[in-house]
C-alpha cells in the first residue's frame, strides 16, 4: 500500500523548499519513477515502446539550479539500489556496465509467467554536453540505437573481445546543460534529427525561489522516507501496460490533429514533432505507475501526461539558443527563394518562417540587402511591411 495518491506530487512537495522551478523538478520526479521501472515495464504500441526518456534540463549558467533539482531523484534512487552510471563514463566502460552480471536482472513477467532478464541503467549527468562528448564520435549514435531498441537482445561488437549480447537493453538520462553547449554536443547539421529528437528539452530562465537556508526539515525527512517506501513499491511493478476504450477515444482524435497543431514553429523541432506521440506515451507510462501498480493507461492518464508535455512545450525551443542558425549567406538565399515563391508576402511571415534558423537582426539585414539590390520593394502597411519581388 502506497503513502501517496501520486508519487510526482508528493516529490513536488517535497522539494517544495528548494530553488529550482516547478518544471525541472516535474521532470527530475518523471526520470526518477522511469528509472525505478526499468525495461521489465513495457507497452506494445507501434512495437514495444518502455518508460525511458532522454532529458535535457537547460537554463543559462547558474540560473535554475539545474544539479540541485537532480540532486533528491539522485539520492532517492542510491537508496533505494537502482543502477545508475557515472556521468563520465565512455561507450566502452557503458557497453561493460550493460553487460555486467550486476546490472542484469531476471524477473518473472505475471502475465506469460516467463522469465525476463533487462540491462537497465540510469544517468544522472550534471554536465550532459560533457557526458555526450566524452571521447568517443560514435557514443552519440550507441545512444540513439539503446533509445530505440525493442529487440530481446543487442549486439554491439568490441575491439578485443568480440561482440557482447545484451538482453533487454534500456538506458534511462537526465542531466543538465546550457543553450551555449550544444554546438559542443552536436555538428550543427544533425540538429532536430537523431538524438535531440529523442530528447525533452526542459528551460527555464532562472530559479524560482530564493532559499537562504536550504537546510531539510523534519517534515520533509519524513517525507523522503515515505517517497522512498513509494518508489520501491513501483520498482516492483513488471509487465505490459494496457490501454483502456476510454484512452483510445481520447488519444485518436489528438494523434491524427496534432501534426497539423504543432505547439510552435520551429524546423529545428521537425524530428521532435514527428516523435512527439512517442514522447507521450512513455509519458503515459510514468504517470500512470506515479499513480498506482495497475498497469492501465486509461483518458486521465492521457490528459495529464499531454498537460505536462504542453506546459513543457511552451519554452521548448528557448532550450537550443541559437544552435542549429545557418549562415548569413545561406539565410539570404533561403529569403530571397521564399519571396520568390510567394511573389508578395509580408515581413511578419519572413520573421515567422526564419527565426529558427536566424536572429531578427539578421533577418532585417538581409531584408534590407535585398532591397537595396533591387531584388524586392518593402511598402509599410499599418505596422507590418508588405514585400513584393520587383518584375523587371
Amino acid at each position: 500500500m502506497r503513502n501517496y495518491p501520486d508519487w510526482i506530487t508528493a516529490f513536488l512537495e517535497y522539494t517544495e523548499n528548494t530553488e529550482p522551478p516547478r518544471m525541472f523538478r516535474e521532470w527530475v520526479a518523471i526520470s526518477t519513477i522511469a528509472a525505478a521501472m526499468q525495461r521489465k515495464c513495457f507497452m506494445e504500441w507501434a512495437g514495444t515502446k518502455s518508460p525511458n526518456m532522454y532529458i535535457a534540463l537547460v537554463s543559462p549558467p547558474g540560473k535554475a539550479r539545474k544539479n540541485t533539482a537532480m540532486y533528491p531523484g539522485i539520492r532517492l534512487l542510491g537508496d533505494l539500489g537502482i543502477p545508475i552510471a557515472p556521468d563520465d563514463v565512455t561507450i566502452q566502460s557503458l557497453i561493460a556496465d550493460l553487460a555486467s552480471k550486476e546490472i542484469q536482472s531476471t524477473t518473472i513477467d505475471p502475465d506469460t509467467g516467463q522469465y525476463f532478464t533487462h540491462s537497465s541503467l540510469s544517468i544522472y549527468a550534471e554536465e550532459l554536453a560533457a557526458f555526450l562528448t566524452s571521447g568517443d564520435p560514435k557514443f552519440i549514435r550507441t545512444l540513439v540505437s539503446i533509445y530505440d531498441t525493442c529487440k530481446a537482445s543487442w549486439v554491439k561488437g568490441t575491439k578485443t573481445q568480440g561482440k557482447d549480447i545484451i538482453p533487454n537493453v534500456w538506458i534511462n538520462i537526465i542531466g543538465g546543460m546550457t543553450p551555449d553547449m550544444m554546438e559542443a554536443v552536436l555538428p550543427t547539421e544533425v540538429i532536430g534529427s537523431g538524438l535531440t529528437a529523442r530528447m525533452i528539452f526542459v528551460y527555464e530562465e532562472d530559479r524560482e525561489k530564493r532559499v537562504p537556508v536550504p537546510i531539510e526539515t523534519e517534515k520533509e525527512r519524513e517525507i523522503y522516507k515515505l517517497l522512498l517506501n513509494d518508489l520501491s513499491d513501483i520498482n516492483t511493478i513488471i509487465g505490459q501496460y494496457r490501454v483502456t476504450p476510454s484512452f483510445i477515444d481520447a488519444y485518436s482524435p489528438w494523434y491524427i490533429n496534432q501534426e497539423n497543431d504543432q505547439p510552435f514553429e520551429d524546423r529545428r523541432f521537425a524530428y521532435y514533432f514527428a516523435r512527439r506521440p512517442t514522447h507521450l506515451v512513455k509519458l503515459c507510462m510514468i504517470v500512470a505507475a506515479s499513480e498506482s501498480n495497475a498497469r492501465i493507461i486509461t483518458d486521465h492518464t492521457f490528459k495529464r501526461a499531454l498537460g505536462i508535455l504542453q506546459r513543457t512545450e511552451i519554452k521548448m525551443k528557448k532550450a537550443l539558443g541559437s544552435y542549429g542558425m545557418i549562415d548569413e549567406a545561406r539565410v539570404l538565399d533561403e529569403i530571397q527563394s521564399f519571396i520568390t515563391q510567394k511573389g508578395k508576402t509580408s515581413l511578419m511571415q519572413i520573421l515567422n518562417e526564419f527565426y529558427s534558423i536566424a536572429d531578427r537582426n539578421t533577418i532585417f539585414r538581409i531584408c534590407g540587402a535585398l532591397e537595396e539590390m533591387g531584388f524586392s520593394k518593402f511598402t509599410r502597411i499599418g505596422k507590418d511591411w508588405i514585400v513584393e519581388v520587383i518584375q523587371k
